[in-house]
């Protein structure tokens, strides 16, 4: 039997080192029946199960064969470390590579996979000297020295060293030219500078990103190329997030000053909101059939499309608009509580947690606190999701009226953000919302704020009517927010 274990085991070595990972799982499931402790085929299930991207099913059989193996050899920790930190499980990911960088001091690619971790942990300087730790100990192949060079200049981005980021990523990409995220990284750089023409050039490599949230659709009409339409139909559509969406949702218009006709393709959430924009395009649900069209564009290639400067940015507001009996009833329903000439502030701290997005972006309720003692204010929660439910467990002095459960879209966000006098939002999609529709707005911004809103200033090129609030230190929401509860009393009064 072990003679027939072994040969199965070698079987499925050389179908997993050749990429046919489901002939080497078959063959490795077939190996435990016969020898469940088998440690062998206990770790390698485990990682054909993290290279599968299910980590949450890794992590038992790569415990297993460590515990079982008594003295593991460095590939079973690494690969234990790796498969924790895409599960989400940073500390065993950190105890995991530690001992594995322990027992091979000198092992560069373990210092990379331990960079990755201690960032996510947001040990940023500490991942800085692994990253260039593993990159001096002369990290192979270059392909691999590459992603250390942009995750450097990703973390150096994150501490607020736009020179230095610069240098690691231009690195990168002499050492792969073709590193899509790479070229991102630039993009970013050269937005936060405010050189947009290069960098909506470099924005293009999006669609070449692992992960990226929307794939290229398989159509024959080709990508506009901005020039006149001539009556022809152009569709226009949504690739990333709702707040991306109407931000960019101001190009709507520019296109049907080209001559065409407009369809836009958008999530079921935007439609009503978008039904309100100038030029009258023609509005298409995911999936729906909309009419024929003989060119299209996504929305955030448009920008490029329309070679978009700093100084040419389309930014009249406001360019969405409340529907005027969704208004009516908040307004009544505000005036029923009988609180008279109140100030009266939208409130959004948190972004999703089960979407994807940055949490660094966002806060918790008890960050606002602050600002619950400021008089002559009435606060109104327009905090969506999971993270909305907070208003209800807070204490008694959150006096935030909640009525986000009648609000089913973004039309009837828009609606009560039209009642209010002033939106304080963190980066989330209200922010874009409310500055769309020209309400003065105050978005809260992490250190190293997302690179459409620049490097520095308290004022968006995107959003005349808005005004930015930046931390000054990573992490530093009470300061925002001791500033920000400073300028509301002013303002109140």
């Amino acid at each position: 039997m072990a003679k027939a274990v072994e040969s199965l085991l070698q079987e499925a070595f050389a179908h997993h080192k050749a990429g046919r990972a489901a002939q080497a799982e078959g063959l490795y499931r077939q190996i435990l029946e016969r020898k469940p402790d088998d440690v062998r085929a206990l770790h390698h299930l485990g990682l054909i199960a993290h290279q599968s991207e299910r980590p949450i099913d890794a992590l038992p059989l790569l415990r297993r064969s460590i515990q079982l193996s008594g003295d593991p050899p460095v590939y079973f920790l690494s690969n234990l470390g790796n498969a924790a930190r895409a599960a989400g499980d940073f500390e065993e990911s950190l105890s995991a590579l530690q001992r594995a960088q322990k027992m091979a001091p000198r092992d560069a690619g373990i210092g990379h996979e331990l960079g990755l971790t201690l960032e996510k942990l947001g040990r940023l300087d500490e991942a800085v000297a692994c990253y260039r730790q593993a990159i001096d100990a002369g990290l192979s192949p270059d392909a691999l020295r590459a992603r250390a060079f942009q995750n450097l200049g990703n973390v150096l981005l994150q501490q607020g060293k736009r020179a230095e980021a610069w240098v690691a990523v231009e690195q990168a990409l002499r050492l792969n030219p073709q590193y899509a995220l790479a070229h991102m990284s630039r993009a970013s750089l050269l937005f936060l500078n405010g050189d947009f023409q290069p960098a909506w050039r470099e924005y293009e490599w999006r669609w070449r990103c692992k992960g990226f949230p929307a794939k290229w659709p398989n159509w024959p009409q080709p990508l506009w190329d901005g020039s006149d339409l001539a009556g022809r139909e152009i569709l226009l559509w949504f690739e990333q997030g709702r707040g991306d969406s109407i931000q960019f949702a101001r190009y709507v218009p520019l296109v049907a000053g080209r001559g065409g006709r407009v369809s836009v393709l958008c999530p079921p959430e935007l439609k009503a909101l978008f039904a309100t924009l100038p030029g009258s395009p023609h509005l298409v649900l995911d999936g729906e059939k909309g009419p024929p069209f003989s060119t299209h564009a996504p929305l955030l290639s448009l920008p490029r499309i329309f070679d978009t400067r700093l100084n040419t940015i389309p930014a009249n507001v406001p360019y969405l608009f409340a529907d005027p009996a969704r208004s009516a009833v908040w307004r009544k329903r505000i005036a029923d509580r009988g609180t008279g000439q109140a100030f009266r502030v939208g409130l959004v701290w948190s972004g999703n947690p089960k979407q994807h997005g940055d949490p660094n972006r966002w806060m918790t309720l008890a960050h606002l606190s602050p600002l619950m003692a400021t008089a002559g204010v009435e606060f109104y929660s327009l905090q969506k999701g999971e993270r909305g439910m907070d208003v209800q467990s807070a204490g008694p002095e959150f006096r935030i009226i909640d009525w986000t459960a009648d609000l089913h879209d973004f039309a009837d966000t828009a609606a009560l953000i039209d009642c209010l006098d002033l939106v304080i939002t963190i980066d989330t999609s209200v922010a874009h919302l409310s500055g769309a529709m020209g309400k003065e707005t105050w978005t809260l911004l992490q250190f190293a704020a997302d690179f459409r809103w620049l490097a520095e200033g308290d004022r968006s090129p995107w959003y005349p009517t808005m005004r930015l609030f930046r931390q000054e230190n990573i992490g530093d929401w009470p300061g925002v927010v001791r500033r920000v509860s400073d300028e509301l009393r002013r303002r109140a009064t």
